[in-house]
């Protein structure tokens, strides 16, 4: 689970467009932008890499802590 090929959820800050990308280019750093508002998403390499560990570990889930976010009423 949670190979380079597999898919990582984000949601856009500004527009809350939920869209995923896959890890490996999550790891490469490659630019992120949201494909609703194109929005440029930055993201640390490092960063992504201790959420990736936390995820293989079973400490973090980031499909449901994506869905936590609540939209604007």
């Amino acid at each position: 689970m949670y190979t380079h090929e597999d898919l990582w959820p984000i949601k856009c800050p500004r527009c809350f467009h939920e869209f995923t990308q896959h890890i490996g280019r999550m790891e490469a750093g490659d630019r992120v932008r949201c494909p609703s508002c194109s929005l440029d998403l930055p993201h640390s390499r490092e960063q992504f890499g201790v959420a990736l560990a936390q995820a293989r570990a079973g400490a973090f889930n980031p499909w449901r802590d994506m869905m936590s976010i609540e939209r604007p009423v």
